[in-house]
C-alpha cells in the first residue's frame, strides 16, 4: 500500500489491517517503479522523491500500523519486509532505487530491535540471496 504524490487513490494500511481483523503476519513488498536508468545528474528531485515515497514511505506506514495492531492484539506476530539485491549491490542509473532498498535493510533491522520482545523474531532478506 504505497503512498504517492500521483493522482492515484491512496490506500490505507490502517484500514487494510482493520479489515483483515488480524495482523499476525504482515508482508511489505514494493513493486519496482518502471523507468529507464537515469543518472544522478539527470534525475529530477520529483523522480527521486517518488522512488523514496513508494519504497520507503509505503513500507514505513505498513510497518507502523502492523506494529500497532500486533501490540493491540497482544499476540505478537511477524513482519516481513522484502527488499532487493539492489540494496546490496549498486548499479549505474539506479541510485534512487538502490538507496531506497539499502535503507529498507537498516529500517528492518532497527524495527526488529525495537519490537523484538513483542513480535516473532524475523529476518530481512533480499531476493536472490540464499
Amino acid at each position: 500500500m504505497a503512498t504517492s504524490t500521483s493522482s492515484r487513490p491512496k490506500c490505507s494500511w490502517a484500514r487494510a489491517i482493520a479489515a483483515s481483523q488480524s495482523a499476525s503476519c504482515v508482508t511489505s513488498n514494493t513493486w519496482p517503479i518502471a523507468s529507464p536508468p537515469v543518472g544522478v545528474a539527470e534525475m529530477s528531485l520529483e523522480a527521486w522523491r517518488r522512488v523514496m515515497a513508494v519504497n520507503l514511505d509505503g513500507v514505513f506506514l505498513g510497518v507502523k500500523h502492523a506494529v500497532r495492531a500486533m501490540r493491540a492484539s497482544g499476540a505478537g506476530g511477524s513482519i516481513v519486509i522484502v527488499s532487493s539485491a539492489s540494496g546490496i549491490k549498486a548499479a549505474p542509473g539506479a541510485s534512487a532505487y538502490a538507496a531506497s532498498k539499502a535503507a529498507l535493510r537498516l529500517f528492518a533491522k532497527s524495527v526488529a530491535l525495537e519490537v523484538a520482545q513483542e513480535t516473532h523474531p524475523g529476518e530481512h532478506g533480499a531476493p536472490g540471496r540464499g
